[in-house]
């Protein structure tokens, strides 16, 4: 239902050109309520995103033929997005949590996207899995060590399931008890 205008193929086409471009670089996309801007950009997560299939390649074409209608612009996107489309797909990683530290809240979206494709196994190893993995190894092969962690853990009002789930959250409460007891 994406209904492009002139100045939003030229934003969507500046978009395009950074990633044909692999410019690492920031935007800052403002305007008024109701204008498009998240439409705007979540038609663009798509074609980076959207499996390279006949299915999906119709709906490309659609956006391409409507792209080509706008004045001046249209043909420039059109070339670029069919570069964007033939090439690899991108794994969006989008941040919602801003509450936080943002480390935290990028580590949490990139291992949501990572989970939404299926790629869970491609995730980095972090301080957080290592304290994961570390108190797993303790209770499994250590059971003393493991006896006395989880004391520790009581004496700061943690008990081993909470400090994983909130570990698997990334918080940094969490590991910096973890780190503090080990």
């Amino acid at each position: 239902n994406y209904i492009p205008t002139k100045s939003s193929v030229r934003f969507m086409d500046e978009y395009m050109q950074a990633v044909l471009g692999k410019k690492e670089h920031a935007t800052l996309l403002v305007g008024p309520y109701g204008k498009g801007k998240s439409h705007l950009l979540l038609v663009l997560l798509a074609v980076l995103s959207m499996e390279r299939n006949s299915e999906n390649e119709k709906i490309i074409n659609q956006l391409k033929a409507k792209l080509k209608g706008v004045e001046e612009v249209g043909n420039k996107a059109c070339s670029d997005l069919e570069k964007i489309w033939k090439s690899r797909r991108y794994l969006p990683v989008i941040i919602n949590d801003t509450t936080g530290d943002l480390n935290q809240a990028f580590l949490g979206a990139l291992s949501d996207a990572l989970k939404r494709e299926r790629l869970e196994e491609l995730a980095p190893d972090t301080y957080f899995s290592e304290a994961i993995r570390r108190t797993e190894e303790w209770e499994r092969d250590y059971p003393d060590t493991f006896s006395k962690f989880v004391k520790e853990l009581k004496a700061k009002s943690f008990d081993i399931s909470k400090l994983r789930a909130e570990l698997k959250c990334f918080s940094k409460a969490a590991l910096d008890v973890f780190k503090d007891i080990y």
